[in-house]
């Protein structure tokens, strides 16, 4: 991967700001070994410098307004509206909820019960002061938070992991079958200009199963969401992801998804992209052993200036692994789409099966759509193939669904709700199915009034 420029300028005054804030909050733990990984963190940041799009990852997305904007670090005690937890709990009624506000946990909002034996939910923050009952957690972190998700090179990587400080801490252990899915929810107070940095560390051990929802929501205030997750998927390991982004209209929101796989294992993700002024996500396997199953899936639904960054590398680095990659993005307004996918097929990565498809609906004139899916391919008994397009509504089929009695506007809902059934309907818990849906439908309406 190509080096960004190390622009120690286009650093944004703000985070060497809310850098010494938060070493200063941070007391005793200040000289904490865990502490001198966020500022080997920091440094590098500092070093990078937020990419430009002179950087060939980031060409087609430009964040400087992040360095012209001033964010504020998140504080404890801040709240949302229960009615908000609630309407958002509908999207799975029978989950585990972990709820953080600001990126910091609240156990008032949180419910646990229901967590089925063989699985463990923790905050970061908790476990890292080494509270009561989180021993194995804490372990388990120890043993792999920053492992798979370096910084060296990664801008926003190194600013999340310098202000590490709460997040979810998920274990699903050894042969265990976790059917009550977790629900992480990632919610933004009313307060102006907050940023938070949210961490994720799931670690499904071997022959376990379970189902984890990433969400991340927010107000109609300007804030910014710098996420990273990383999946451990053990050997026969099943893991079910998803992540909604459903950010406030004037929020920026930037993740990344780092997963590692171990033989046989089997991993799913499905990354929905309705929300947020500009969002980037980074979806990143690697694939570590023989016989993995990879799946990823994406929705992106924009409108208004919208603008939405799905940047993806699938990396087979052993043979006889199959992955199979769709993502399918609606345009409407002036909304900009960017999809970058890369499978990337090493020389010992014999009988590899690898399929990647990008499909562009695009509702204006105005829209707009970046795709640039790529093959990197050093083995060669392989079978692999990509594709994109880029098209508008089928004139002929709202001609013959209107010409049967039809509306304008049902027959308009009843194609794009076809485009995107596609990868609704890989979704395997039926409330979140309908909740997707049901999405869908306020999004296409709200896009006519406008």
């Amino acid at each position: 991967m190509e080096k960004q420029a190390s622009p120690t300028t286009n650093t944004p005054p703000w985070v060497r700001t809310n850098f010494e804030q938060f070493e200063r909050e941070l007391n005793g733990s200040a000289g904490s070994t865990f502490h001198e990984l966020r500022r080997k963190a920091f440094d590098r940041f500092v070093a990078l410098g937020l990419p430009t799009t002179k950087h060939e990852d980031w060409k087609y997305t430009n964040v400087q307004s992040l360095a012209k904007t001033t964010f504020v670090p998140s504080a404890p005690g801040a709240t949302v509206e229960l009615s908000a937890v609630e309407s958002l709990s509908q999207m799975l009624p029978e989950a585990v909820r972990v709820v953080f506000v600001d990126g910091r946990l609240s156990a008032s909002l949180s419910s646990l019960e229901g967590l089925a034996a063989g699985a463990q939910v923790g905050s970061l923050a908790a476990v890292l002061a080494g509270a009561e009952g989180s021993e194995a957690l804490r372990q388990m972190v120890e043993a792999h938070l920053g492992r798979i998700a370096p910084f060296d090179e990664e801008s926003f990587v190194a600013l999340n992991t310098a202000f590490v400080h709460d997040g979810a801490v998920i274990r699903i252990e050894r042969g265990a079958n976790v059917e009550v899915p977790i629900l992480l929810l990632f919610l933004t107070s009313a307060s102006e200009k907050v940023v938070s940095h949210p961490r994720v560390l799931i670690v499904a051990e071997a022959a376990s199963s379970a189902t984890v929802v990433e969400c991340y929501a927010g107000g109609t205030n300007a804030y910014f969401t710098s996420g990273v997750s990383e999946v451990f998927v053990e050997q026969d390991a099943v893991l079910d992801h998803y992540k909604l982004n459903l950010e406030g209209p004037s929020a920026y929101h930037v993740s990344t998804i780092q997963v590692e796989q171990e033989a046989k294992s089997t991993f799913a993700t499905n990354a929905f992209s309705f929300g947020g002024a500009l969002v980037r996500n980074e979806v990143n396997p690697t694939l570590k052993g023989e016989g993995i199953s990879t799946v990823m899936n994406g929705l992106s639904v924009l409108a208004g200036e919208q603008h939405v960054d799905n940047h993806t590398i699938i990396d087979h680095a052993k043979p006889n692994c199959e992955s199979k990659e769709w993502y399918k993005g609606i345009y409407a307004d002036r909304s900009h789409g960017v999809f970058n996918g890369t499978i990337i097929v090493r020389q010992d990565a014999q009988k590899t099966n690898a399929i990647q498809s990008n499909q562009s609906l695009l509702l204006s004139k105005d829209a707009d759509v970046d795709t640039k899916p790529q093959l990197k391919i050093w083995a060669d008994d392989v079978r692999c193939t990509h594709g994109a397009t880029i098209g508008q509504l089928d004139e002929d089929a709202l001609f013959y669904l209107r010409s049967r009695g039809i509306g304008k506007d049902a027959a308009y809902d009843v194609l794009i709700e076809a485009f995107a059934a596609d990868i609704i309907n890989e979704v395997k818990p039926e409330a979140l199915r309908g909740f997707l849906n049901t999405l869908l439908l306020e999004k296409l309406r709200s896009t006519r009034k406008s």
